[in-house]
């Protein structure tokens, strides 16, 4: 007992000392709002926020009918990671890149310092590269496929490769050989309908949708060759209308299922074999909200727009949602509207793009972009949000600090090696100690509601002492 005291009265002295701070922690706890992308002259009818993507701290916004004379445009926003302004103020436009019509910006990927641009109408795709500040084409600056229909409706980016769709039941992965981008058909078993309508690509391993068969299509690269690792189907609504892939983790998207509400289900592949992980829908679903029009995931995270879902006074201006993973459960945590979502601008169909970057490893924040191309008579436009990823002090990943991961902590207090965050290893040193105590002290109640926070707020501190000796006790007893 004696050993117990001299273990914890140390760390219960750092956390009385933090009392002051916990007056804060709420405040803390809030997520920043949406800010609108500061496009440089859209016009009414540009249709920007169809198709975005982002990577790390740099958006791309297509506008198949932006331009001075409708020749296509896409718009490429920029943030300082390591900016200290406000997010309304951080985000700069970089570029606009013009296309020679033919919709160019109907379908943009980028990945770090590349994008892929497609223009259906042209049959083409266009990869330029950025130096410095500045995006050049490429020296190889584009490749067509004249025969295939809306060839580059969709593209995406992963290093040095591109995978591009099209409405002609074709999908190719191109990669550049000797100076030239080289493309690779994608084979697909079954009946297809429109195949190629959706796709994406993560390192070696790619997705394609197919909405009419109501099928997604997984893909590996083995020895030089794309082959197809799994597929999935849905007998019902247009499954496979969006899709997303990172890692092994895939999304697919179903806007119209059984319910009308939408929904989209998440698959994981473990030691080579993909299976069903979970089917996600909205908490507050209704019909006709086109929950999973579009998709995105990451390791840890997943956003899904439904463009149709009512807000407040409106209807039809749709929401997009986040969901966190936490094991094999994947919980929505955020709902994503616009500005315009509280007051009185309707149909502008947020949420109708959606595009998720978790960053490295050891960032903890994390980027979405979402896209509303009605918005303002169609001139369309995008938000950026970001997110906390992980509270520091949340043990159990509820979106919470409270009881229950001061629980978590002191069933593992002193843990000396091998310690995770579920652990209570806040700070990544690989234990569990003082340190730790103190970030649990420093967000204690943060995501509660404040309703719930019992007063003085001290009396939390000495609940949090008495829980992590108690069950120390215990513990070792």
């Amino acid at each position: 007992m004696i050993g117990d005291r001299a273990i914890f009265l140390p760390v219960f002295a750092t956390l009385c000392a933090l009392i002051p701070i916990l007056h804060t922690a709420h405040a803390r706890g809030e997520s920043a709002l949406d800010v609108q992308l500061p496009f440089v002259t859209p016009a009414v009818g540009d249709q920007y926020g169809r198709r975005i993507d982002v990577s790390f701290d740099t958006v791309i916004v297509g506008g198949r009918f932006g331009g001075s004379i409708d020749e296509g445009a896409a718009q490429i926003f920029y943030r300082d990671p390591a900016s200290e302004e406000p997010l309304s103020s951080a985000w700069v436009h970089q570029q606009t890149l013009l296309g020679a019509g033919g919709q160019f910006g109907v379908g943009v990927g980028i990945d770090q310092d590349k994008v892929a641009i497609g223009a259906s109408g042209n049959k083409t795709v266009y990869v330029y590269n950025r130096g410095g500040t500045v995006w050049t084409a490429d020296a190889s600056p584009s490749f067509s496929m004249p025969g295939v229909s809306n060839f580059g409706i969709d593209v995406r980016v992963s290093g040095e490769r591109i995978i591009v769709g099209s409405t002609d039941n074709a999908a190719y992965v191109y990669t550049k050989q000797v100076g030239v981008w080289t493309g690779a058909a994608l084979p697909a078993s079954g009946v297809k309908s429109q195949f190629g309508s959706s796709v994406d690509i993560s390192g070696t391993d790619a997705i394609v949708g197919d909405w009419g068969a109501k099928k997604a299509y997984l893909y590996q690269l083995n020895a030089g060759t794309w082959g197809e690792e799994a597929d999935f189907d849905m007998p019902s609504g247009t499954f496979g209308e969006s899709v997303s892939i990172f890692g092994d983790y895939a999304i697919v998207g179903n806007s119209s299922d059984s319910s009308n509400k939408g929904l989209a289900v998440i698959y994981h592949r473990n030691a080579g074999t993909w299976t069903e992980q979970a089917t996600l829908t909205s908490n507050n679903g209704m019909s006709e909200d086109k929950f999973g029009s579009s998709v995105d995931i990451g390791e840890d995270f997943a956003i899904v727009g439904a463009p149709g879902a009512s807000n407040a006074n409106d209807t039809n201006d749709g929401a997009s949602y986040i969901f966190q993973r936490n094991g094999s459960n994947w919980t929505e945590i955020e709902k994503l509207v616009s500005d315009e979502s509280v007051d009185d601008f309707e149909y502008i169909e947020f949420g109708s793009a959606v595009a998720l970057d978790e960053g490295d490893v050891d960032a903890q924040i994390a980027n979405v972009t979402v896209g509303a191309w009605r918005h303002d008579s169609e001139t369309g436009t995008a938000y950026a949000h970001q997110f906390v990823k992980r509270i520091p002090g949340d043990a159990n990943l509820d979106r919470k600090v409270d009881e229950e991961d001061a629980e978590i902590l002191a069933g593992n207090w002193q843990m000396s090696s091998g310690a995770v965050w579920g652990d209570g290893n806040f700070d990544g040193d690989d234990d569990v100690d003082d340190a730790d105590a103190t970030i649990m002290a420093a967000n204690w109640y943060v995501g509660v509601t404040p309703a719930a926070v019992p007063e003085p707020q001290s009396l939390l501190l000495l609940a949090l002492g008495a829980v992590c000796l108690g069950l120390r006790r215990r513990r070792i007893s």
